[in-house]
Parts: structure tokens; C-alpha cells; sequence
């Protein structure tokens, strides 16, 4: 594999990312570590890595959608367990991104008091909101 710096790049400033072709998973899991809690998509797959930062109105609908969920839970009387913008990714398959929002419903009793969820010992989330204002370059729902 090559180098970080020796890697084909696309840069598109005004969509607010950056592609980067032929990267391995290790690159991939060292950059969730480097990009931490900061609030940036990184969208892993077939060795290709996205890193978009979403703009101000993806924001602002991801939290107005992320404010509908409690809403109708609580009126339905639905327990759920939100867990915001975490990253899913599964090793074995090499994929891995973030969603705007996701929750768990149905799910809900055997996530609630696990401080790390891993998709290898429990469920996927039941729901997860993606607003598509910037596109990505890659395809997130097959992901």
C-alpha cells in the first residue's frame, strides 16, 4: 500500500471533502482516532476513504430531524436509546461510516447500559437519519 501522502486524492472544497483511493483498514481505523469526536463524516470502503465535514444546513436538519424521534416516541410510549453520530464499522467486511442520528427502538433493552457498542456482539441501530445535502461519493446506503 502506499503512503498516506502517496495516495490518489480528490479535494473538493466546496462540498467539504476529500477522497483518498487505496487506502487499508489500519489507515482507516488511525483515522478515527486522529478525526476523534469531531464532527466529521469518514466513510470507509473496497479501500476508499471519505472524509466530509458536514456543512451548516446538514447540521441543522440532522438536528431538527433528531428532535422528531423523542417526539413520536413519546407520544407512542416507545422506549429508545439515541446514539447520535457514532461510528459503525465491521473489519471483516472493511466498511465502515457515521451516520447523522441513529437510535435504537426495538433494540433498545440490550444497548441501554453498554458504554461501547460493537456491531461484532449486538445489533445494528433500528433507525438512522442521513440528510443527503452534500452528497458523498460513495454509495452510504449499500454501506
Amino acid at each position: 500500500m502506499a503512503t498516506m501522502a502517496e495516495k490518489s486524492a480528490i479535494v473538493d472544497p466546496s462540498g467539504g471533502r476529500m477522497i483518498l483511493h487505496e487506502v487499508g483498514w489500519g489507515e482507516y481505523e488511525k483515522t478515527l482516532q486522529v478525526v476523534g469526536e469531531r464532527r466529521m463524516h469518514v466513510t470507509y470502503s473496497d479501500a476508499t476513504m471519505e472524509v466530509r465535514v458536514p456543512s451548516q444546513r446538514q447540521e441543522q436538519a440532522a438536528q431538527l430531524l433528531g428532535l422528531f424521534v423523542p417526539t413520536l416516541a413519546e407520544a407512542l410510549e416507545v422506549d429508545y436509546e439515541p446514539v447520535g453520530m457514532t461510528t459503525w464499522r465491521t473489519p471483516e467486511i472493511e466498511k465502515g461510516l457515521e451516520a447523522d442520528q441513529c437510535y435504537y427502538i426495538r433494540n433498545e433493552a440490550v444497548v441501554r447500559e453498554r458504554e461501547e457498542l460493537d456491531l461484532e456482539v449486538g445489533p445494528p441501530p433500528d433507525l438512522a437519519i442521513e440528510v443527503d445535502i452534500t452528497s458523498s461519493a460513495m454509495n452510504r446506503m449499500e454501506i
